[in-house]
């Protein structure tokens, strides 16, 4: 989908910001444009967070601890905040085949999510989705797919997609899915390939790597930021899904070799 920018996202009006899953990779780079930007960001984690990447921050935001699959505690963390926007970040992160996590952290999570937005309705919530929804596929992947995950985390975070979209078009929760593809870039963990490729290569280490032909489509970071905050300012977009990608795809390989080179 291409909807135009109604005003640049650095000039939009400040608001009250609650970020689920802000201790993550993607979070970091989000909540620091929007600090930036001068708005009030509200940082929603779980007791066991590492909050590394927020170390300097911890002054300029506030804290909400709970677990999205607590319902309780995801409504006392809206009644703190009052956001005026949301950005749902959190992702459940397990055991390919460990279906409570999955099940608890991307669906019961989402139940909650909307149940706290029904309460205290945000002008605009922001779900990041993942490609992993449409499941392996030889052709372009399109918003308008029928979606076939192949892994618990891309069904159930297929699952969350429809929860989001039928509060949509049932309550007129002014919900948008941003479906993310490979992103990488500052604050991205060091067991992450692009990271880990690059430490091999600094440091003269062989890195074994999956069967050859897996390809990626790599985006990143701050582009995805950039998407974000184009999202929640064009109204065109409420209701949508939009994927979030380069269109280009890239094998491990090849971005190894890459890194090799330069390296």
């Amino acid at each position: 989908m291409t909807t135009p920018l109604l005003r640049p996202a650095s000039t939009l009006p400040l608001r009250r910001v609650l970020i689920t899953g802000a201790s993550g990779f993607v979070a970091a780079s989000l909540i620091r444009r929007l600090l930036n930007d001068g708005h009030e960001v509200h940082a929603l984690v779980r007791a066991r967070s590492d909050l590394w990447r927020l170390a300097e921050l911890r002054d300029r935001l506030t804290f909400h601890t709970a677990d999205l699959a607590d319902a309780a505690g995801v409504n006392a963390a809206f009644q703190a905040a009052k956001p005026e926007w949301v950005f749902h970040l959190a992702t459940a992160r397990g055991e390919p085949d460990d279906f409570d996590v999955f099940l608890h952290g991307n669906i019961i999570g989402a139940a909650n999510l909307i149940s706290g937005c029904r309460r205290y309705r945000p002008d605009r919530l922001i779900v990041f989705g993942s490609s992993l929804e449409y499941g392996h596929r030889d052709l372009p992947l399109r918003e308008d797919m029928v979606l076939a995950p192949s892994s618990l985390h891309g069904s159930t975070k297929a699952c969350a997609s429809l929860l989001f979209q039928q509060a949509h078009r049932s309550e007129g929760l002014p919900v948008t899915v941003l479906r993310l593809f490979s992103v990488f870039g500052p604050w991205e963990g060091s067991a992450r390939l692009l990271p880990k490729a690059i430490l091999a290569g600094l440091e003269g280490r062989d890195l074994h790597l999956t069967p050859p032909g897996i390809r990626r489509d790599y985006v990143f970071v701050d582009d995805v930021v950039e998407a974000s905050l184009l999202a929640v300012a064009t109204e065109a977009t409420t209701g949508e899904i939009i994927n979030v990608g380069t269109g280009i795809q890239t094998t491990n390989e090849d971005l190894v070799a890459a890194i090799d080179r330069l390296t």
